[in-house]
Formats: structure tokens, sequence, C-alpha cells
């Protein structure tokens, strides 16, 4: 059993250490029904933890999904002010256009509007914070792709991509991932980085975290090393 796991994590798209210093696997102390699935524990506090293996496979397959569709053909949307950096970050390095703050109102349904759009996938940072963006794609029978956390309803979503919504750190490595897979599977340069989609003054709270999670890391193995 142990082996199996270790082989799963060695085929992570980043170390677990990474996952978990980004607070990926981290989210709210409501367990929706339809995220059950996905869940691992929950913490002593009440909030739900994510399987990360679980997490590293819905990555890869949303690279894969996302991949299927060319850039002008995709959009972002992100209400959620966590995810605007990232959000902006993934949108100029791969092309796909992003609506960060707000939604256009009508632009997937009404065609008499400038600036009324067709695209073949819609992509959301939040199912309720983008509730107008995913009803409208429901309503012209356009696939919704969304980063959901734990309480989320996933009925009219497509594709779920489990994570943690409601951090800049995380969706920051959510949507580095993304966007490396992106542009490696279409054979467009990979000319940035991880940090690329971090605000500057969070790379200091990432160094201390990373810390944290390298210290209970080292305890968790020397509690199993012991018990044996």
């Amino acid at each position: 059993m142990a082996e199996k796991k270790q082989k799963q994590q060695d085929d992570f798209l980043v170390s677990l250490e990474t996952y978990l210093a980004h607070q990926v696997h981290l989210g709210t102390k409501v367990i929706s029904p339809d995220m059950r699935h996905y869940i691992y524990r929950r913490k002593a506090d009440g909030v739900a933890v994510f399987n990360t293996l679980l997490v590293n496979e819905r990555m890869k397959l949303a690279i894969k999904f996302l991949s299927n569709y060319n850039p002008e053909d995709v959009i972002v949307v992100c209400k959620r002010e966590e995810g605007w950096y990232a959000v902006k970050k993934f949108s100029e390095v791969t092309g796909i256009k992003a609506f960060i703050r707000k939604y256009p109102a009508g632009i997937l349904t009404n065609p008499k509007l400038d600036n009324f759009i067709q695209p073949k996938l819609v992509f959301v940072v939040d199912p309720w914070q983008d509730r107008n963006a995913v009803k409208d794609a429901k309503q012209v029978n356009i696939p919704v792709m969304a980063v959901c956390t734990s309480s989320s309803r996933t009925a009219y979503i497509d594709f779920v991509l489990p994570a943690n919504n409601r951090n800049e750190l995380s969706l920051a490595l959510v949507f580095y991932l993304l966007a490396k897979g992106y542009n490696e599977a279409r054979a467009k340069p990979v000319n940035f980085k991880l940090e690329d989609f971090i605000k500057p003054e969070q790379l200091k709270l990432l160094e201390e975290l990373k810390k944290k999670t390298k210290e209970k890391i080292k305890k968790v193995k020397q509690r199993k090393k012991a018990r044996k």
C-alpha cells in the first residue's frame, strides 16, 4: 500500500509539499454531496481536506480537457478577488480571454450586443460567485469547467476541478499548472514560472508555509516510522 501511494505521488505534477504549501488541499467547513467524493478527511477545526491524489489526477485531466480547445474558443470568468492576479497571468501566457471582477451580462446570450461572443468552453473560478456566467453558458449549451471547493454545487458543471478556490496561493498554483500543461500540449512556449502567478507580497508568506509544511511532513514520517 505504501509503495503504491509513493508511486502515485511520484506521478504528481508538482511535489506533495508544493500542493500542501499552496493550500490547494483545503476546502471549507461545508461539504456538498457533489464534492464528497474528493474529500479525504476533516481537520480538527472542521475544515474539509481534499484528497491530493484525486486533485492531482483531476488536474491532469483538466489540462487534457482544456487543451482540446483553441485559445479563442475559451473564456475564463473570475469574480473572486483571490483569483484576479493568477487569472490575468494565465490569460497573458495562453491567449485565453479572461473576464475578471465583472462578467458582462448577456455576452453569451444576446447577439445584439457589440461584445457578443460564442466560445466553445466557459471556465469559471467559482460556480457560485460566477453563477451568471454558468447560467448563460447552460442557456446556450456551452460546456462549463470550474474550480470547485468542498461546498460547491456542480449540477451545471461539465468538468469539476477540485481545489481551494478561495486562496491566492492555491489559485496561483492551479492556473500555473493549467497554463504550463496547456502550452506544452499545444506546442507553445512555456517561458514563465510559478512565481509569475504569485503576487510579490505573497512570496514571503509562501516561504513560511513551505517551512511549516516540511516540518509537518517530517513529523508524520517520524510517527509512521515509530509505529513500525
